[in-house]
């Protein structure tokens, strides 16, 4: 009974791995592994398997985006350990998949992909080609021609998806940063502005008003001159000069 109730458990484990779509990460000593990019349809089952160098399962820990996973949807048995999400949902399960122990980890990326039918004559991109298709659900090879055909995400257009056709996407994310000095900065351009243009306009009334300016310049010198005292008076007393010699005494003697 033992050996048939195994034999039962190793085909269900095939039949569970076959219809799930087994992944496997096994680790190496001292090696941290990079991250494997996997599509999954939507609604399927997922299945990633994790195996430990030496056999120590217990030590074996999973992360998805850097958070352990919950107990539920791990599983461990004696040469491995599993986790397993039996309905596979974009918007809740997309993420990178870790397994990690003392010195080494590997991990998975699983994207959600729509499931699509592939057109005769075509094949799916593997490899570098994929970099063809930006924004795409999926990736395309015409056979007969090489050239690239991608099946563009909502929201998303153009030859290699990497335009934005949603109306509701069309602004960045991100706002363009502000300068924190930006506001001083402005009004101090606008005070140097308002300084400049008075000055220009004084110096075109002083252009287009001439004679105003002089006029008062000459009244303001005129009145200052008449309110000043003369500096020698207007009479003038005549005197008489005398000959060489002759001193005032003997004039006064000869009128005598």
């Amino acid at each position: 009974m033992n050996n048939i109730a195994q034999i039962l458990l190793f085909f269900i484990a095939i039949f569970e791995a076959t219809i799930a779509g087994e992944h496997i990460l096994r680790l190496q000593e001292g090696v941290h592994s990079g991250t494997t990019l996997i599509g999954v349809e939507q609604a399927s089952s997922v299945l990633i398997r994790c195996e430990h160098p030496d056999g120590k399962v217990g030590s074996l820990r999973w992360l998805r985006g850097g958070t352990a996973i919950k107990p539920d949807y791990v599983k461990i048995k004696s040469d491995a350990s599993f986790v397993e999400i039996s309905s596979y949902q974009s918007d809740q399960d997309d993420g990178v998949y870790e397994c990690s122990a003392p010195g080494m980890s590997a991990s998975y990326r699983l994207k959600g992909e729509k499931k699509h039918i592939l057109p005769e004559g075509f094949r799916y991109c593997y490899g570098e080609e994929m970099a063809s298709c930006k924004h795409a659900d999926q990736c395309l090879v015409e056979i007969s021609t090489s050239h690239f055909s991608c099946v563009c995400e909502d929201g998303w257009a153009g030859a290699s998806c990497d335009m934005i056709s949603d109306p509701v996407r069309t602004h960045p994310i991100i706002t363009p940063p502000v300068c924190a000095y930006w506001p001083p900065v402005v009004t101090l351009l606008a005070f140097i502005a308002i300084i400049v243009l008075l000055a220009y306009c004084l110096y075109k009334f002083k252009v287009r008003n001439p004679h105003h300016y002089s006029k008062y310049t000459t009244t303001t010198v005129s009145n200052n001159n008449n309110n000043k005292p003369p500096m020698v008076s207007g009479e003038y007393t005549a005197v008489h000069q005398h000959p060489p010699g002759q001193r005032n005494g003997d004039v006064v003697a000869d009128m005598v």
